[in-house]
């Protein structure tokens, strides 16, 4: 790479320390109130420190990273490596802060603004090369020290540091508002969804609020619950399987998106043997509704392929009686009465919260006439893929941000940002 005059191409290690200890940490009191921030604290998109606490030195002397005002602390471990985990510390609580092991520290030298190095650690290139350098074993993958140190790095004089950094944060900050708007966008697509999904099962006409369970129904409408309308409630596997790179589909809550569609271009895969033994407890078939039942709770997709697939238990299976109700209303009735939280007596489970089978069976749902049935699918169904369509130009609106970010700090530095 050809760099402009006055740049030089050095080496991280020799413009930064790399994870420094500070030798006067022993001398200073465990009373002395310092910022701590765990992995979670830093924001992957934003490089913020969001909520940092404060401990007493004597709680985090041992055990914990030391950092300084100034310094870049940047994840070594994946995934928060690939997700962009760093952040420059600032404003740190008598200017000390502690946080997890799984941080490096970067602290500049004379002559090496921390903002320039840190976002030239921000580049999606410099963690495709951390990655391709991660050493340790599956699960516990680490950047290691020696890869920071000997990455090549541009060093332009000080004063065009803090030009491109000045530059960088003027286009960054059009970007994000940019990104506010698309996000602000999503947010008013998600109300309206739900608003649709809450009028589908109301009546779309009546006046007041209905609350699933509990509320008066229009004329020709009753109450039933799920056992009333289904021929079988189950799930899927209780035992996760032997994966294999071909064979038949293995679906789970990741494989059912929000718009209600089964996504198995990311799904895994189990042998013919394995399916066998468990169709015998489910068997998906066109028309059946999918549930998501553990951690995501509430997803639905109505099966609308022919395409042979197996569950795993995280998700259930419904087989609507069709004589009784259609299943793609059915589909919007659980995933309104999730969203609304009407169902959350239903719901179990406090560190990973869960709705058992015979729970599902339980739940209540409006039921109108067959014909209203399928009225109310046809309004819902022109309506939801208006959203979708557009909640699709905002998510390549997003992706358009992500690359033109890319895109600025590449241009940073290769010098071309401020010439």
């Amino acid at each position: 790479m050809t760099l402009p005059v006055g740049w030089k191409l050095t080496t991280i290690g020799e413009v930064a320390d790399i994870n420094r200890r500070n030798p006067y940490l022993r001398e200073l009191p465990d009373n002395l109130n310092v910022t701590f921030v765990p992995m979670a604290a830093v924001d992957a998109f934003s490089g913020m420190i969001a909520a940092p606490r404060i401990r007493s030195l004597g709680e985090v002397r041992k055990g914990f990273t030391p950092f300084s005002d100034g310094d870049v602390i940047f994840a070594k471990i994946t995934p928060s490596m690939e997700n962009g985990k760093a952040a420059v510390a600032k404003d740190l609580k008598n200017g000390l802060g502690f946080g997890s092991t799984e941080f490096h520290v970067i602290s500049a030298k004379e002559g090496l603004l921390s903002t320039y190095i840190y976002y030239f650690i921000r580049q999606e290139s410099f963690r495709r090369d951390a990655k391709a350098n991660f050493a340790g074993t599956a699960g516990q993958l680490r950047v290691p020290s020696s890869f920071i140190g000997n990455y090549p790095f541009p060093l332009p004089p000080l004063t065009e540091q803090e030009r491109i950094v000045a530059r960088i944060e003027e286009l960054f900050t059009q970007l994000e508002a940019g990104v506010a708007g698309l996000k602000r966008i999503q947010a008013a697509l998600k109300r309206y969804k739900a608003s649709v999904l809450k009028a589908a099962v109301s009546g779309k006409l009546l006046n007041g609020e209905l609350v699933i369970g509990d509320g008066e129904l229009p004329k020709g409408w009753r109450w039933v619950t799920v056992g009333d309308v289904a021929t079988k409630v189950t799930d899927g596997t209780h035992k996760t399987p032997r994966y294999v790179d071909n064979g038949v589909p293995f679906i789970s809550v990741n494989n059912i998106s929000s718009d209600g569609i089964i996504d198995f271009s990311d799904c895994k895969f189990i042998t013919s043997e394995e399916h066998e033994y468990i169709y015998k407890r489910c068997n998906p078939e066109i028309g059946d509704v999918l549930l998501t039942k553990v951690g995501t709770i509430g997803l639905t997709a109505v099966i609308k392929t022919n395409t042979i697939f197996s569950l795993f238990v995280n998700t259930a299976l419904i087989k609507p009686a069709h004589e009784k109700i259609l299943p793609n209303y059915l589909a919007y009735v659980l995933r309104y009465g999730f969203i609304s939280e009407s169902y959350e007596e239903y719901i179990s489970g406090s560190t990973q919260k869960f709705i058992g089978n015979k729970k599902i069976t339980q739940l209540p749902i409006p039921l109108p006439t067959l014909k209203e049935q399928q009225r109310i699918n046809v309004e819902v169904d022109q309506r939801l893929s208006v959203a979708t369509q557009v909640e699709a130009t905002v998510q390549v609106g997003l992706k358009r941000a992500g690359r033109l970010r890319q895109a600025v700090l590449k241009s940073a530095f290769e010098g071309k940002l401020t010439a």
